[in-house]
């Protein structure tokens, strides 16, 4: 069994050349990587990530969207302050050009705890078991595009999990959209969300999904 199961789901199959090169030249090779591939708009996000996950055979899940170059030692810092409880997020630079990177927040300071609303799911580590212990993405966000990361990290959050970022773990991130606008923005739905949020506060929703 590999040590880390690294998960890419893609609608721009052309942005995976970039994350196998960046693989293949990791200092640590004892990983698995899954992918799936979807058809814009017929593709749903979280019900993908949850098939994935079902794949997933390693201790540690890392977290890798297509389009983005990341250090030949990236897999290597992370597994240095990977943890049974904590999700870690890598600091996010954008470019159009790979030259010219707006590094985001995330990039600044030291290795640190977050709010569980800063954890992405762009470059990250997490523990398998994690995923297992909240029952996956909800996909009912498949309905309502964006936050299905936050709503995931949420429930985690109500089961002891902490959130941190690794900002010496850079990545850069190719502008998505110059090659195909993502499909889902029209379902943008706050409203989704924030109602959906409020039943996990009232116990009106189990914080243990079945998708997983």
């Amino acid at each position: 069994m590999p040590l880390i199961s690294i998960i890419t789901p893609s609608i721009r199959p052309e942005g995976l050349e970039i994350t196998q090169e960046c693989l293949s030249k990791q200092t640590i090779q004892d990983y698995e990587w899954i992918t799936e591939i979807g058809i814009p708009p017929k593709y749903d996000l979280s019900a993908a990530l949850n098939r994935m996950l079902k794949r997933a055979t390693g201790k540690w899940v890392v977290m890798l969207q297509d389009y983005i170059k990341i250090p030949d030692d990236g897999l290597e810092q992370f597994l240095k302050v990977a943890d049974e409880k904590k999700l870690i997020t890598g600091a996010g630079g954008k470019t159009t050009d790979w030259e010219n990177i707006k590094w985001d927040w995330r990039a600044t300071q030291g290795f640190r705890q977050v709010d569980y609303l800063q954890w992405e799911g762009d470059w990250a580590i997490a523990p398998l078991q994690a995923f297992k212990d909240v029952g996956g993405y909800d996909e009912e966000y498949d309905k309502h595009w964006s936050f299905d990361n936050v709503e995931l990290a949420y429930r985690l959050s109500k089961m002891g999990y902490t959130f941190w970022i690794l900002p010496t773990n850079k990545s850069i991130h190719f502008d998505h959209d110059k090659f195909t606008k993502h499909p889902f923005r029209e379902r943008w739905n706050p409203d989704f969300h924030n109602n959906n949020i409020r039943k996990l506060d009232m116990g009106d929703k189990n914080l243990k999904l079945n998708y997983l």
